[in-house]
């Protein structure tokens, strides 16, 4: 009864506005944690529904079914991320591994193309070319931006039409794109999207979707057509997702390439999640530990010669217990409306605004007038 008393009634609550100020941060400390877990929970309770309204277009992913496909060859490479790097059993072989998956859905087709290169077999080419051009045209590391942009953009060209025909004459090819300023360069470069590395020809009668697993992260491009089949730009469509914890796959743990491309779509959502938690716990230690300080300084500049409460470290103090209420209500709330943290600040702006003025009505006794360090002194 007396642990109600102190959260709802000022007189109760002032007598501890002498208490240590790490209490008073202890509480806020701990109310960031308490509101994180509901966001946390819902969060992680809604991938089936992330996954189903296609939020990061991996829908295509977690519903691949081929029982045609043969898994045993990436089963037996052993690709695995650990550490932040894709693994595998095998040597260099200056040659990346490419497969391709496909079923229907909704009478549409789906392909999903996946393309392992753990050695960076891809970027070591068109670094090849990078430095054949740079060798060609005497382009030093110290060139200016703008020339080591063309550089990257033609050594790009060149490897996507390389692809396209094996017995291209790169000196050639040099020499026409040499003469091109920068801006057209730029216009065929953006042009040229993840597909175009690999030969793949997308079109509009069917979904083409893309994974390059790299030794560092992952690229992946979603149809360059949106659902009403108007052309979308390669940028628009292609996603890098470095690996992290959160990255963790085994493909010796995966039985089907089903298996694999599953666990992919649910290691992005468990990456958006955890970037989503992030970005909301920042909100909520703005909102929880930075916000009551303002409040607190803003209200003590004003009331602080004829309140009751006359230092800093009083009305902080009371704004930490003042708190408590807040926190509980918000608590209950956020399980309903998980990113509506902001009634926090609402909350707490109108509970302690009254608990102040309560306190500043409230006459000063002899007692009161002295800092207590031991509240239990006040009550014997």
């Amino acid at each position: 009864m007396k642990f109600i008393k102190f959260l709802f009634f000022p007189q109760e609550m002032k007598r501890f506005r002498f208490m240590s100020v790490f209490i008073a941060i202890g509480i806020f400390v701990l109310s960031v944690y308490a509101l994180r877990l509901p966001f946390q929970v819902t969060s992680k309770n809604s991938k089936p529904e992330l996954i189903a309204s296609d939020v990061l277009r991996v829908a295509a992913f977690d519903g691949l079914v081929d029982e045609t496909f043969d898994f045993t060859p990436i089963k037996n490479s052993q690709y695995r991320v650990v550490n932040g790097s894709l693994s595998c059993n095998f040597d260099d072989e200056n040659m990346y591994r490419l497969y391709t998956a496909s079923y229907t859905k909704e009478g549409r087709l789906i392909v999903i193309t996946f393309v392992f290169d753990p050695h960076n077999n891809i970027e070591e080419q068109i670094e090849a070319l990078r430095s054949e051009y740079k060798t060609l045209y005497s382009i030093g590391d110290e060139a200016d931006t703008a020339t080591l942009d063309q550089v990257s953009m033609i050594a790009m060209l060149a490897y996507v039409e390389r692809v396209e025909n094996p017995a291209l004459d790169v000196p050639a090819f040099f020499a026409t794109k040499h003469a091109l300023t920068n801006e057209t360069l730029s216009e065929e470069a953006n042009a040229i999207s993840r597909f175009s590395y690999f030969g793949i020809n997308p079109v509009s009668t069917q979904d083409d979707y893309l994974l390059i697993f790299t030794e560092k992260f992952i690229e992946y491009q979603i149809p360059l057509f949106d659902a009403e089949l108007k052309p979308q730009t390669p940028q628009e469509t292609l996603a890098t997702v470095n690996y992290t914890s959160f990255m963790n796959f085994d493909v010796g743990t995966m039985n089907s390439i089903s298996d694999f491309s599953q666990k992919f779509a649910s290691n992005i959502l468990d990456i958006y999640l955890e970037y989503s938690t992030v970005q909301y716990t920042l909100q909520a230690v703005l909102m929880v530990v930075f916000y009551p300080v303002l409040v607190a300084l803003i209200l003590w500049l004003f009331f602080r010669k004829n309140g009751f409460l006359k230092t800093f470290k009083e009305y902080y103090n009371i704004a930490a217990l003042a708190s408590i209420i807040p926190t509980l209500i918000t608590f209950g709330v956020l399980w309903f409306f998980p990113s509506l943290i902001t009634i926090y600040g609402l909350v707490l702006s109108v509970f302690y605004i009254f608990i102040l003025y309560r306190i500043n009505l409230s006459p000063v006794k002899t007692e009161e007038a002295t800092p207590v360090s031991n509240p239990k002194q006040i009550s014997e």
